[in-house]
């Protein structure tokens, strides 16, 4: 595990929704998470973490390093209480909305994760500010390729298969948009 003083000295800071883990570790693909999670500090709420022990209890030593687990005795929901009922909330999207909402304020470097309509809405009406540092799953594991080196044309092709055919919700459109995406990247 990441320390506090790591945390806001290290990496760029990556805050993926549970459908990002999701995707992985459905899937069986622990090489591509370790290749992505080595190289950020990636935060986790308890809320995100409880909702994908149904998958896996624990991370592999490669990537539990690089794990922040949060709070740093922090509030989630009173940031997004006016916002949403404590009902809509129990989503671990929004515990992912206040971990950037923090970053942002400490003048971080970071990038989160989400591929929740409504989540996306919440930012996108009451955070813009955050805009700039949303990625989508598959827009993300696109940027992995171009931008940051960490998975190779195959490795990015691979998963978006691994998307198109199976319950990950991505259309056509989406999925036709991330290769265009990977061949002019």
């Amino acid at each position: 595990m990441v320390d506090m003083k790591n945390f806001l000295e290290g990496n760029i800071r990556l805050i993926p929704d549970n459908t990002f883990y999701t995707l992985f570790i459905k899937n069986s693909k622990d090489k591509y998470l370790i290749k992505i999670i080595k190289n950020f500090i990636t935060c986790i709420s308890p809320l995100i973490k409880n909702e994908i022990s149904n998958l896996r209890e624990d991370f592999p030593p490669e990537i539990e390093k690089n794990l922040v687990e949060m709070p740093f005795g922090m509030d989630y929901f009173n940031l997004l209480k006016p916002i949403i009922s404590k009902k809509e909330y129990e989503k671990g999207e929004f515990d992912v909305i206040v971990l950037a909402h923090a970053c942002h304020d400490l003048m971080v470097d970071y990038l989160f994760i989400l591929d929740d309509a409504s989540a996306i809405r919440i930012v996108q009406n009451h955070f813009p500010e955050l805009l700039k540092k949303h990625r989508r799953t598959g827009g993300f594991i696109i940027e992995c390729y171009n931008k940051h080196k960490i998975l190779n044309k195959d490795e990015v092709l691979d998963l978006i298969e691994i998307m198109d055919n199976s319950d990950f919700r991505i259309s056509q459109n989406a999925i036709k948009e991330l290769k265009d995406n990977l061949k002019n990247g």
